[in-house]
């Protein structure tokens, strides 16, 4: 197959691949210094497809913020068996803490906040952290959710038969879970388009041990829409100085054929009392048509 005529699926193994061999050789680098780095404060939890590439670039550049070396650590979710050393080595070292307190390490792994082992795993190692949260209309996050699955080769079903088909795919995997802190689940992962919108039951669950007062929730949509202002607002929740922000477009966005009418007629079913439910939880007032 000719260089010009790859598609997306076909080209996404291969970088899959050369993801992979970039973290095992920078790991086999970091594994000297596994231990020294430093102990992160600031944690944007999620959710996926909501903006959380884009606002993590633009927090890092702010220069109180130290970010992590690669932005996804998935340590709280699927490297909890690496130990806390190996976590803490994807930080600067402690060089930092001699120069820099008034600074925030911080990290992204959009897993976090719908993984429902993650809240004790957090709240055990950095229980003072402070939460980023960024939420989408659940149903464009569910459909870009979708996409995303569908351009890396994981879903061969079409959008419809996966929402239909979501609960069977996932019976007993969060209860297997739950009981076997070693259990990965790929479908968990890969096919809740749905479970990872129900946003009011996610956050119950971090809030049954964090205080309110540790999250800062932001409406992607606002956030794109003025970023200037949200930022501000997440300087001041983090307790740094306010920094002129380069606006920036969307990271990571993709591109796929509209979703049709009656499919989201039928999300809107789905999702009918997620926004009051959440903006209960969070005081916040979200404009999503569901």
């Amino acid at each position: 197959m000719s260089e010009q005529n790859r598609t997306p699926s076909a080209i996404a193994p291969a970088l899959r691949s050369i993801k992979r061999m970039a973290r095992k050789a920078f790991f086999s680098i970091r594994r000297t210094t596994t231990g020294s780095g430093h102990r992160p404060d600031s944690i944007i939890l999620g959710a996926q497809r909501a903006g959380t590439t884009s606002l993590f670039n633009m927090l890092s550049s702010h220069p109180c913020v130290i970010p992590s070396v690669v932005k996804e650590t998935h340590y709280f979710d699927l490297y909890y068996h690496k130990g806390i050393g190996w976590y803490y080595s994807h930080f600067p070292t402690h060089f930092w803490r001699r120069y820099s307190h008034d600074h925030r390490w911080c990290e992204a792994s959009p897993y976090y906040l719908f993984e429902p082992r993650v809240p004790r795993r957090i709240h055990k190692a950095l229980p003072d952290a402070r939460m980023i949260v960024i939420l989408r209309n659940p149903i464009d996050r569910a459909y870009s959710n979708y996409q995303h699955q569908v351009q890396l080769g994981n879903e061969q079903l079409s959008f419809e038969e996966a929402i239909e088909q979501e609960s069977t795919r996932l019976n007993g995997e969060v209860e297997r879970m739950m009981k076997d802190a070693s259990y990965q689940s790929i479908k968990h992962r890969r096919c809740t388009y749905v479970m990872r919108g129900r946003y009011s039951e996610q956050l119950e669950r971090w809030l049954a041990l964090f205080p309110r007062e540790q999250f800062h929730v932001i409406a992607a949509e606002n956030f794109f829409r003025n970023m200037p202002d949200e930022m501000n607002e997440l300087t001041e929740f983090l307790e740094i100085p306010k920094h002129s922000f380069p606006v920036s477009r969307s990271d990571n966005k993709g591109s796929y054929k509209s979703m049709s009418q009656q499919t989201r007629e039928n999300m809107r079913l789905i999702f009918a009392d997620e926004k009051s439910r959440l903006e209960k939880i969070t005081g916040i007032k979200f404009d999503w048509d569901i």
